[in-house]
């Protein structure tokens, strides 16, 4: 299957199951990214994931890993919300640093 062909079906499927494209970035590698992550996370072993992934190092899916722990989770989802200005700042709560971001993360604004 070719690139067009893949990326035609990709959006496909986002617009099946109604997921929201338009404030992210979505390309053939996010398909193989959610792929390897939900594999990893139900436990397939690395040779079964490289077999389809067609990953010639096991060491490369170690990029794919999700966080451990939901604690992880919650502090990358975090600071995401502040990098990306979204639900976390509200009302006049702005970052115009780095380290007012940082105030604003840890509730001293």
């Amino acid at each position: 299957m070719g690139e067009k062909s893949v990326k035609g079906l990709m959006k496909e499927i986002a617009t099946i199951t109604e997921i929201n494209c338009d404030k992210r970035k979505f390309t053939n590698h996010s398909g193989r990214k959610t792929f390897i992550q939900i594999s990893k996370s139900e436990g397939i072993s690395d040779n079964d994931v490289m077999s389809v992934s067609r990953h010639k190092n096991p060491h490369s899916l170690a990029y794919y890993e999700r966080p451990k722990s939901i604690l992880q989770q919650n502090t990358l989802s975090q600071i995401n919300s502040l990098i990306y200005n979204d639900t976390l700042l509200s009302n006049d709560k702005t970052a115009n640093s780095f380290s007012s971001a940082l105030e604003i993360f840890n509730g001293k604004i």
